[in-house]
C-alpha cells in the first residue's frame, strides 16, 4: 500500500457510474419478465468484485453470478444480498461455507447431487446455524462440453430429484458455446431445444425447475426470444461487446482507464537499438519514454486465442510480420496515448519497465500515459481508484485530477 500523498507509478481508474449506466441499458433491452443476473466472477473482471456488485445493487440488481464459493462468500461479507449463484464446480470442503452464507450452488454431476443432499441432511440438528435448505440450480450440458448434467442423466437422477429434502431446486440453466459467432445461430438454437426438452422432462415428472436461464451476453443480444426467466450478463456491464458485429444495440460506457506515470524521457538518434536483443531500432531522431509497467503487471500478456477463421489468422500473421520488420502497427488492443497522441512500444515489454517511442510530442516525466491493459490480466497489486462520475471514492482516493493519491 502506498503511504499518504505517495503517487503510484501505475493505477486503474474505474467509473462506477458507467457500470450502472450499462446495467440500465441491459435492463431496457431485456424481456420485461426476465430477471438480470450480473456475473461478477474473476474479481469483477478485474474491476473489483465487491465494488462492482455494490454499484449494481445500487442500480437495482438483486442477482449475482460467481465461479467459486470463496467469491460468493466474499460478496456476502461485503453486504451483498439477494441471489448469489456459484456457477463453477464445488467440493465438499466448500459446502459448509456455502450453507453459512446462503449461496446457491450449481449442480453439474449426478454424484454431487446425491453427496450434497447427504451432506446437508447431516448438518440438521448438529449445527443449528447450518440447518437450512440449500438452493441449487441444475446445469444442463447441451453443447459447451465443459460441465453440466447431460439431458439423459436426468432420467437416472429422477429418484434422487424426487426424494430431495434438504436441497431445493430453484433454477435450471445451460451455457451457449457459439452465441457470439455469426455462424453459430443454428448451434445455439439446437442447444436451446435440448435445454427446453430437459425442462419439459422435469415438469412431466412433477419437478418444478424454477428460474430458467440460458443467455450469456452475446446470446442476450442475439436471441431476445431466449431471455426466459433470467439472463446472465457479464462483459456488457463492464462496457465490452462480446463480438464486434453485435455493436449498435446498446450504448455502453467503458468504466476502465489504466494509467502509468512517465518515469524518464530522453532523446536518441535514428538507428538507436532499444531493449532486449535489440529488436527495435528507431527510424528517425526521436524521444524514448520509460514507464514503470511490464508483463508482471499483466501488460502485453494476451490469452492464447484460436483464430476464428482464415481472415483472423491472416491478421495475426501480418501483424507479427510487421512487428518483426519494425513497421508500425496499431490496433484497438495496443493503443497507448500520451496527451491525446498515440505512441508505440519500443522493443520487448520488460517485467516492470517498458520503453515507448513517443516521437516529437511534448512529453515530460510525471506525465500520464493511457495504457490498454486487459481487465482480467491486470495485476492485483495495481491500485484501483474508484470514481462515481466526477466524484472520487475511497478506497483509494484521488485528489486534484489524480495529482495526489491518498489512502
Amino acid at each position: 500500500m502506498s503511504s499518504p500523498h505517495t503517487q503510484p507509478r501505475v493505477w486503474i481508474e474505474i467509473d462506477l457510474s458507467a457500470i450502472r449506466a450499462n446495467y440500465e441499458q441491459v435492463v431496457a433491452f431485456k424481456a420485461p419478465e426476465a430477471r438480470c443476473l450480473a456475473v461478477v466472477k474473476a474479481d469483477g473482471y478485474g474491476l473489483g468484485g465487491e465494488a462492482l456488485a455494490k454499484a449494481l445493487a445500487q442500480a437495482g440488481c438483486d442477482a449475482f453470478g460467481v465461479t467459486t464459493v470463496a467469491q460468493g462468500a466474499a460478496l456476502r461479507r461485503g453486504g451483498i444480498q439477494g441471489l448469489i449463484l456459484v456457477m463453477g464446480p464445488t467440493k465438499p470442503d466448500e459446502w459448509s461455507e456455502a450453507l453459512a452464507t446462503e449461496l446457491t450452488l450449481a449442480v453439474s454431476e449426478l454424484t454431487m447431487l446425491q453427496e450434497l443432499e447427504e451432506f446437508c441432511a447431516a448438518q440438521h440438528g448438529e449445527e443449528p446455524a447450518l440447518s437450512r435448505t440449500l438452493d441449487i440450480h441444475l446445469e444442463i450440458e447441451t453443447g459447451l462440453g465443459r460441465t453440466g448434467l447431460f439431458p439423459e442423466d436426468l432420467r437416472a437422477a429422477m429418484p434422487v430429484l424426487l426424494s430431495l429434502r434438504c436441497l431445493k431446486i430453484t433454477g435450471i440453466y445451460t451455457h451457449f458455446a457459439q452465441a457470439e459467432r455469426k455462424r453459430g445461430r443454428k448451434y445455439s438454437q439446437r442447444q436451446f431445444r435440448q435445454f427446453c426438452s430437459a425442462v419439459d422432462f422435469l415438469k412431466e415428472n412433477g419437478i418444478e425447475p424454477g428460474l430458467r436461464h440460458v443467455c450469456n451476453s452475446p446470446a442476450f443480444l442475439t436471441f431476445p426470444e431466449f431471455h426466459l426467466d433470467m439472463v446472465r450478463i457479464g462483459t456488457l456491464l463492464i462496457g465490452q461487446l462480446p463480438a464486434s458485429h453485435l455493436g449498435g444495440r446498446l450504448k455502453l460506457r467503458d468504466p476502465w482507464t489504466a494509467k502509468a506515470k512517465i518515469l524518464q524521457v530522453r532523446r536518441v538518434p535514428a538507428g538507436k537499438r532499444v531493449g532486449y536483443n535489440g529488436l527495435y531500432r528507431t527510424r528517425t531522431d526521436t524521444q524514448l519514454a520509460v514507464i514503470g509497467l511490464g508483463y508482471a503487471d499483466g501488460f502485453a500478456v494476451e490469452p492464447r486465442l484460436v483464430p476464428k477463421g482464415v481472415f483472423d489468422l491472416a491478421k495475426i500473421i501480418i501483424k507479427n510480420i510487421f512487428l518483426l520488420c519494425n513497421i508500425p502497427w496499431h490496433s484497438g488492443s495496443d493503443n497507448i496515448f500520451i496527451g491525446g497522441h498515440r505512441v508505440r512500444v519500443a522493443g520487448k515489454v520488460g517485467m516492470e519497465l517498458t520503453v515507448l517511442d513517443v516521437g516529437q510530442i511534448d512529453c515530460t516525466t510525471d506525465q500520464d500515459a493511457m495504457i490498454p491493459l486487459r481487465r482480467t490480466s491486470a495485476g492485483s497489486r495495481l491500485q484501483r481508484v474508484y470514481f462515481d462520475g466526477e466524484e472520487c471514492l475511497f478506497p483509494p482516493c484521488v485528489e486534484d485530477a489524480a495529482d495526489k493519491f491518498v489512502e
